[in-house]
Order: C-alpha cells, then structure tokens, then sequence
C-alpha cells in the first residue's frame, strides 16, 4: 500500500523489517521482494554521482535507470 500512494520510505523500511525477521513465511519473502523490485523502479535515481561528487547528465541518468 505504501508504494501505491508513493510513501517509498514507509516500504523501504517495511521491507528491511521483514528481511531482518529470521523465520519469515514464504509468503512474506515473496511480497518483500516483489515490493523490493517495485521500489527499485519508482526510486527516483540520484542526481549526483556519490564517487565523483559531479551531476549526472541525462544519458548517464538513463543508464543508472536501466
């Protein structure tokens, strides 16, 4: 529900809660990482490279994207 109405923080710390649990159900290991995927496409990519410290142009972005 959080990643539907774009709360990404609220999902992201969802699912580090349930990844962290050490005998979770299957089920709850497969939304983890369905979740996890979605919010790896929704995430919008950083503008700036963390080695460089320089701001990334478009194609740059594209790829980080891809």
């Amino acid at each position: 529900m959080a990643v539907k109405f774009g709360l990404i923080a609220y999902a992201e710390g969802a699912c580090n809660v349930v990844a962290r649990a050490s005998q979770g159900s299957l089920r709850a290991q497969i939304w983890t990482d369905y979740t996890h995927a979605e919010l790896l496409l929704r995430k919008p990519a950083a503008d700036i490279d963390p080695k460089t410290g320089m701001k990334l142009n478009t194609l740059q972005r594209q790829v980080e994207d891809f």
